[in-house]
């Protein structure tokens, strides 16, 4: 049984926020992929990826990231990655995919 856990909040008119929590693999990815390109909507311009409480990603998830990355920036609109843990901006690095996102520390 997976640990993740995803909670939303809007913390202003054109942002989205997901704090999500837990080890982030594959078979979340493909539950969670509905919940984040719902989230890409017309009125959302900003989806903000709370990752403090995330140890692990994997490469399915990560993919993930990428197709979401690049259907926000088709329609203009940018996913901010909230404190991710030093594991995840090794991840990002080691596979070029920082260039995606906006990164908060």
């Amino acid at each position: 049984m997976s640990q993740f856990e995803t909670h939303t909040s809007r913390p202003d008119k054109d942002s989205v926020m997901l704090k999500i929590k837990g080890e982030f693999s594959g078979m979340d990815a493909i539950e969670f992929e509905s919940q984040l390109m719902g989230h890409l909507d017309v009125t959302t311009k900003k989806l903000i990826l709370n990752l403090q409480e995330v140890p692990y990603i994997d490469s399915a998830a990560l993919m993930l990231l990428a197709k979401c990355a690049e259907e926000a920036q088709k329609s203009h609109k940018e996913i901010v990655l909230l404190d991710p843990t030093d594991n995840i901006k090794k991840v990002l690095d080691i596979t070029n995919m920082r260039r995606l996102f906006t990164i908060i520390a």
